[in-house]
Protein backbone atom coordinates (compact mmCIF):
# COMPACT_ATOMS: atom_id res chain seq x y z
CA UNK A 1 0.00 0.00 0.00
CA UNK A 2 1.51 3.09 -1.13
CA UNK A 3 -0.04 5.34 1.81
CA UNK A 4 1.80 3.53 4.02
CA UNK A 5 5.09 3.99 2.58
CA UNK A 6 8.09 4.22 5.02
CA UNK A 7 8.95 8.01 6.50
CA UNK A 8 12.51 7.26 5.55
CA UNK A 9 11.26 6.51 1.57
CA UNK A 10 9.10 9.66 1.67
CA UNK A 11 11.60 12.00 2.73
CA UNK A 12 13.91 10.53 0.52
CA UNK A 13 11.34 10.75 -2.41
CA UNK A 14 10.62 14.27 -1.36
CA UNK A 15 13.87 15.83 -0.97
CA UNK A 16 15.30 13.63 -4.12
CA UNK A 17 12.33 15.65 -5.59
CA UNK A 18 12.36 18.84 -4.37
CA UNK A 19 16.12 19.60 -5.11
CA UNK A 20 15.62 19.75 -8.69
CA UNK A 21 12.13 21.82 -8.47
CA UNK A 22 14.24 24.09 -6.68
CA UNK A 23 17.31 24.32 -9.15
CA UNK A 24 15.08 24.31 -12.15
CA UNK A 25 12.15 25.94 -11.38
CA UNK A 26 9.30 23.37 -11.79
CA UNK A 27 8.33 22.40 -8.28
CA UNK A 28 4.84 21.80 -9.25
CA UNK A 29 5.32 18.92 -11.62
CA UNK A 30 8.07 17.42 -9.89
CA UNK A 31 5.59 17.23 -6.53
CA UNK A 32 2.83 16.29 -8.21
CA UNK A 33 4.70 13.15 -9.79
CA UNK A 34 6.23 12.64 -6.71
CA UNK A 35 2.70 12.64 -4.53
CA UNK A 36 1.32 10.15 -7.42
CA UNK A 37 3.37 7.92 -6.27
CA UNK A 38 1.55 7.24 -3.18
CA UNK A 39 -1.30 6.32 -4.22
CA UNK A 40 -3.30 9.11 -1.78
CA UNK A 41 -6.51 10.20 -1.94
CA UNK A 42 -7.41 13.03 -4.01
CA UNK A 43 -8.12 15.16 -0.93
CA UNK A 44 -5.15 14.07 1.31
CA UNK A 45 -3.38 14.45 -2.20
CA UNK A 46 -4.84 17.90 -2.65
CA UNK A 47 -3.82 18.85 1.21
CA UNK A 48 -0.42 17.38 1.53
CA UNK A 49 0.13 19.14 -2.23
CA UNK A 50 -0.85 22.52 -0.55
CA UNK A 51 0.59 22.51 2.68
CA UNK A 52 4.02 21.92 0.57
CA UNK A 53 3.59 24.41 -1.35
CA UNK A 54 2.18 26.99 1.01
CA UNK A 55 5.54 25.87 2.70
CA UNK A 56 7.33 27.12 0.29
CA UNK A 57 5.50 29.82 -1.10
CA UNK A 58 5.47 31.63 2.77
CA UNK A 59 9.64 31.60 2.06
CA UNK A 60 8.72 33.50 -1.21
CA UNK A 61 6.61 35.88 -0.20
CA UNK A 62 8.78 37.05 2.24
CA UNK A 63 11.56 37.17 0.08
CA UNK A 64 9.32 39.53 -2.07
CA UNK A 65 8.71 41.75 0.76
CA UNK A 66 12.08 42.14 2.19
CA UNK A 67 12.70 43.30 -1.77
CA UNK A 68 9.99 45.36 -1.61
CA UNK A 69 11.01 46.94 1.47
CA UNK A 70 14.29 47.79 -0.17
CA UNK A 71 13.91 48.66 -3.52
CA UNK A 72 9.93 50.36 -2.61
CA UNK A 73 8.59 48.74 -5.75
CA UNK A 74 5.08 48.40 -5.39
CA UNK A 75 5.01 44.73 -5.02
CA UNK A 76 2.08 45.09 -2.43
CA UNK A 77 -0.98 44.69 -4.63
CA UNK A 78 -0.18 42.13 -6.80
CA UNK A 79 0.91 40.00 -3.43
CA UNK A 80 -2.49 41.29 -1.45
CA UNK A 81 -4.57 40.21 -4.91
CA UNK A 82 -2.82 36.77 -4.80
CA UNK A 83 -4.22 35.71 -1.62
CA UNK A 84 -7.68 35.82 -1.99
CA UNK A 85 -7.35 34.35 -5.65
CA UNK A 86 -5.31 31.24 -4.01
CA UNK A 87 -8.01 31.10 -1.64
CA UNK A 88 -10.98 30.72 -4.96
CA UNK A 89 -8.52 28.49 -6.41
CA UNK A 90 -8.53 26.19 -3.48
CA UNK A 91 -12.18 26.09 -2.62
CA UNK A 92 -12.84 25.56 -6.81
CA UNK A 93 -10.37 22.62 -6.77
CA UNK A 94 -12.29 21.30 -3.34
CA UNK A 95 -15.87 21.16 -4.76
CA UNK A 96 -14.91 19.56 -7.97
CA UNK A 97 -12.58 16.83 -6.56
CA UNK A 98 -15.29 15.96 -4.00
CA UNK A 99 -17.24 15.15 -7.04
CA UNK A 100 -14.48 13.14 -9.03
CA UNK A 101 -14.07 9.04 -7.91
CA UNK A 102 -10.44 8.28 -6.98
CA UNK A 103 -9.48 6.81 -10.21
CA UNK A 104 -10.51 9.67 -12.59
CA UNK A 105 -8.60 12.37 -10.61
CA UNK A 106 -5.62 10.29 -10.88
CA UNK A 107 -5.57 9.92 -14.76
CA UNK A 108 -6.09 13.78 -14.87
CA UNK A 109 -3.29 14.23 -12.66
CA UNK A 110 -0.99 12.16 -14.72
CA UNK A 111 -2.43 14.11 -17.94
CA UNK A 112 -1.41 17.19 -16.94
CA UNK A 113 1.87 15.97 -16.08
CA UNK A 114 2.26 14.57 -19.13
CA UNK A 115 1.74 17.89 -20.73
CA UNK A 116 3.78 19.85 -18.32
CA UNK A 117 6.78 17.66 -19.46
CA UNK A 118 5.91 18.22 -23.00
CA UNK A 119 5.86 21.74 -22.97
CA UNK A 120 9.51 21.91 -21.00
CA UNK A 121 10.48 19.59 -23.69
CA UNK A 122 9.32 22.75 -26.06
CA UNK A 123 10.73 24.98 -24.34
CA UNK A 124 14.27 26.30 -26.24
Amino acid sequence: NPESAPPAAAAAGGALSGLPAGLFGVGGAVRAAFLSGFGLSPEAYLFTSGAIALCIDLSRVSRYFWLWSESGAGLILPLAAAVPASLAGSMLAKRLVSRMPGERFRVMVAVVIALAALALLTVS
